[in-house]
């Protein structure tokens, strides 16, 4: 488990914790998604699998943007990129704000799967 430096408090703060979310909250380490398999994204698996894991977040703490980047970019970028890769021939920026970013303020924007 990585642990950094927390400039605002002066202290070491897991990676495993979410203190903007909840000062309490102790997140378990995070489970291990199944990649995709040619046509089969396994959304509905691992839907299953990181539900439990995410299951103590309020609505508002869920719907929150930068827990969504951290786990794109940081707990989950293996999968990201095997679920949405970027083709050579594809417009990269735009689909790296449509699938690596959440975009909008409502928690719709996080819930569509275009």
């Amino acid at each position: 488990m990585l642990q950094v430096a927390c400039p605002a408090t002066r202290s070491i703060r897991s990676t495993a914790r979410f203190p903007a979310l909840s000062p309490a909250a102790n997140i378990a380490e995070p489970p291990a998604l199944l990649l995709p398999e040619g046509n089969n994204k396994r959304d509905s698996e691992n839907v299953r699998i990181i539900h439990p894991w995410l299951a103590h977040l309020t609505p508002v703490q869920a719907s929150d943007p930068r827990l969504w980047t951290y786990l794109t970019h940081f707990v989950y970028s293996d999968y990201t990129a095997a679920r949405w890769p970027v083709a050579a021939d594809a417009d990269v920026t735009r689909r790296i704000r449509e699938r690596y970013f959440v975009e909008g303020e409502s928690l719709a924007s996080i819930t569509e799967f275009p």
